[in-house]
């Protein structure tokens, strides 16, 4: 879960420089200028503005609005509040903030785009409807209702959580958590032991090597995974797939025999086994009760007993007949959907390498080489 973005306000002075000076607290319209402490914290409100962030070579914090609303500046030194709704007015324009590189930054805003670049320091955003993007950064954490997200240069992992748009990631580094609803994921040149990606519906997309010692889960319930890796990656792949294909072209994938399959393939045997038992069993049924009709034919005389007697064994014979099929049927789909659901096991490449586990009840998964480097955006 994403810490809240409420700061507890670290006491401190605040020089504060303006074309006018202005007292702790006052509601700032134009340029602003603070002088603040190395790694300080800055937490941005920008609700309808697009808030704007790079880095700057001195330890101060300029902040330029081309909005309307007046901005609620607050804190101190080593903690600085920007609200933009401070002043209770919709604010359309931008805020644009130049901050010291090493500056943890958690920006909200609701319709507004986040950009943050360059600050080397953690980053956490949350936006309603508008879009995101980090790059070089320590640790990121971001949140979107309905929005694109985009992370790049990353060090310390990255945690995210969308319910529409598009994922885009690539050089990162540290553990990876991506979950969406309606969501398009991909990941490029990622450097993590500590992968996991789970949408709804939308594809997922990976290109780059495995790392050994990783681990890697993958899982679209409607969408299609496709894997672009190096020829001489390795892995071993856990894959389990309801309604879709595998397919690795000239990659060297091979099937791995599964302890588990075997024992699912005897439970199988042994319930197809009791299946024809009773299917016998039913059908014995039948044909003595035919017999027995047969014998009452033969048999002089006509009493109303007898031709009770045999509407009867009639009857439960259709029934008899009828269940036999319906079972044979059952049989039949059960085993089908057991076959298409089975997990399947492969090594990629030589013997060895990390577990990577794909699973996706409606999609293809697609391996396939990729030797030449990632492209950057």
């Amino acid at each position: 879960m994403l810490v809240s973005f409420r700061l507890l306000i670290a006491s401190g002075v605040l020089a504060l420089s303006t074309t006018k000076a202005s007292p702790l607290g006052a509601q700032v319209r134009t340029d602003t200028t603070l002088r603040i402490d190395a790694n300080a914290t800055v937490e941005v409100i920008g609700v309808s503005s697009d808030v704007v962030v790079s880095t700057g070579t001195d330890r101060q914090l300029r902040l330029r609005n081309t909005g309307d609303a007046r901005i609620d500046v607050r804190g101190g030194s080593r903690s600085v509040l920007l609200d933009a709704n401070g002043g209770r007015g919709r604010n359309d324009g931008r805020l644009e903030l130049v901050v010291p590189r090493g500056t943890t930054l958690l920006v909200r805003t609701q319709s507004g785009d986040i950009t943050v670049r360059g600050t080397g320091a953690d980053v956490e955003a949350r936006s309603t409807s508008g879009d995101v993007l980090v790059e070089d950064a320590a640790r990121v954490r971001i949140e979107t209702m309905a929005g694109d997200v985009t992370a790049r240069d990353v060090r310390d992992g990255v945690r995210i959580s969308a319910t529409s748009g598009d994922v885009q990631l690539a050089a990162v580094n540290g553990d990876v958590e991506v979950s969406g609803t309606s969501t398009t994921v991909s990941l490029r040149d990622i450097a993590s032991r500590r992968v996991a990606v789970q949408v709804v519906s939308g594809d997922v997309s990976w290109a780059g090597p495995f790392l050994d010692d990783a681990r890697y889960d993958f899982s679209a319930h409607s969408g299609d995974l496709r894997f672009t890796v190096p020829r001489s990656a390795r892995a071993m792949l856990d894959v389990r797939t309801f309604n879709g294909d595998v397919s690795s072209g000239d990659l060297p994938l091979t099937l791995v025999p599964d302890p588990a399959r075997e024992q699912r393939d005897r439970r199988r045997e042994q319930d197809q086994a009791r299946l024809r038992g009773l299917r016998d069993s039913i059908e014995r049924a039948v044909e003595d009760s035919m017999r027995r009709d047969a014998r009452n034919r033969d048999r002089s005389g006509g009493a109303w007993e007898r031709d009770f007697e045999r509407s009867v064994e009639r009857m439960v014979e259709s029934l008899m007949r009828g269940l036999s099929v319906s079972m044979e049927s059952l049989a039949v789909q059960l085993e089908g959907a057991a076959a298409r659901g089975r997990g399947r096991r492969f090594t990629l490449g030589r013997d060895g390498g990390p577990l990577v586990s794909v699973s996706t009840f409606s999609g293809d998964v697609t391996f396939r080489t990729g030797d030449t480097p990632a492209r950057r955006d």
